[in-house]
């Protein structure tokens, strides 16, 4: 069975939302850092 298209942009779409989920505690505590480094100068 191939997979169409449409198939496998229906699977990247999902490892895009999979991916942005994982990396939004990463994102998150980058911002926090930077502000107490901010802070401290």
């Amino acid at each position: 069975m191939a997979l169409t298209n449409e198939d496998l942009l229906a699977i990247s779409q999902l490892l895009d939302i999979k991916l942005k989920a994982e990396l939004q505690p990463i994102k998150d505590e980058q911002t926090r850092i930077n502000l107490i480094i901010e802070n401290e100068i």
